[in-house]
């Protein structure tokens, strides 16, 4: 005889898309409080990474956000390793990467709308799938940040 439990099971697939839906809602709640602590910008501190800070302004456009948003969406293949040419940890590395698809350089300074790394995470990319691949799409606000850091000339600040 096999030990029953007391779990409720998802009756549909659908049941179990919304659990999952809840947990990453949950989860991404978690991370945005953490990412809320002592090391945002605040008035006259000139350090930490420039998130909000309660005043409704998003993230300035600066590598510190840039290099937060492909850590936390980029890690299984492009934090540590280079995939497909492209290695997306640290300012030099994502610099130096010639993505295999479009023969060049990821980022072109001061021109995201020629810069692959740009096309590949937005919708119907010109090569291939769009990134992460298997995963959640970057959101409009963290693509807008990185686009306009690459319009900022792609600075290492």
């Amino acid at each position: 005889m096999k030990p029953t439990t007391d779990i409720p099971r998802p009756k549909s697939t659908f049941l179990l898309k919304q659990r999952k839906l809840l947990l990453t809602l949950l989860c991404s709640f978690g991370l945005l409080l953490t990412s809320c602590g002592d090391s945002s910008t605040g008035p006259g501190n000139g350090n930490g990474n420039g998130n909000d800070n309660g005043n409704g302004e998003p993230p300035e456009a600066t590598f510190a956000n840039v290099q937060e948003i492909f850590t936390d969406n980029c890690g299984n293949c492009h934090i540590g390793q280079a995939q497909n040419g492209v290695r997306l940890d640290g300012y030099d590395n994502i610099m130096n990467s010639n993505g295999q698809q479009y023969e060049g350089p990821v980022v072109v300074e001061g021109e995201p709308d020629n810069s692959p790394l740009v096309d590949k995470i937005e919708e119907n990319p010109d090569e291939g799938e769009r990134m992460p691949l298997n995963g959640t799409p970057l959101t409009e606000d963290e693509i807008s940040l990185i686009r306009d850091w690459i319009d900022d000339g792609a600075q290492d600040n």
